[in-house]
């Protein structure tokens, strides 16, 4: 974890207690998040986060997710075009997925994946999904998109299956 006590740097809810950062919102009595889109709530898992470890091209636990189960991150990078497929470590549950082109085009500009930029000319059409029974995320990138100095995809996920 990135910053000090007044000023964290994260993608989740971190608070500072007894010299520690956490991830998730400090339980106190009565205090429950909604559960995204199910209506229903469940008290936060609250465990220390690995200081100092946003990213790695190894699988690095970046905090819990809503159920208990351990987060990971794992980061995938390239140098030179964007392959048509990307081998992946096995994971059960998909937290999030974001990927970022250098692409050749217009003077080496970063974008997003998905990216729409001109229905009239698809070479700028890009996306990707997870495969899941094959591990491997499938990039669907066009020739502007795919042209790349660089890319990078980075998966936040679960190991373990989903318990009920």
């Amino acid at each position: 974890m990135i910053g000090d006590k007044k000023d964290p740097v994260g993608a989740i809810p971190y608070y500072y207690k007894n010299g520690k950062w956490y991830a998730g919102i400090e339980k106190k009595p009565n205090n429950l998040a909604a559960v995204a889109n199910t209506g229903s709530y469940s008290d936060l898992a609250n465990k220390p986060i690995i200081p100092n470890r946003y990213s790695s091209t190894e699988a690095v636990e970046v905090g819990t997710w809503i159920d208990g189960r351990k987060i990971y991150r794992k980061v995938y990078s390239g140098k030179g075009n964007v392959p048509l497929e990307v081998t992946v470590d096995r994971c059960a549950t998909v937290i999030d997925m974001r990927m970022v082109v250098k692409n050749k085009a217009n003077n080496g500009s970063w974008r997003t994946v998905p990216w729409l930029y001109d229905t009239a000319d698809n070479t700028w059409v890009a996306g990707f999904y997870l495969d899941s029974l094959r591990s491997v995320v499938v990039m669907q990138l066009k020739e502007n998109m795919r042209n790349a100095y660089w890319w990078h995809f980075i998966i936040d996920y679960c190991i373990e299956a989903e318990q009920g």
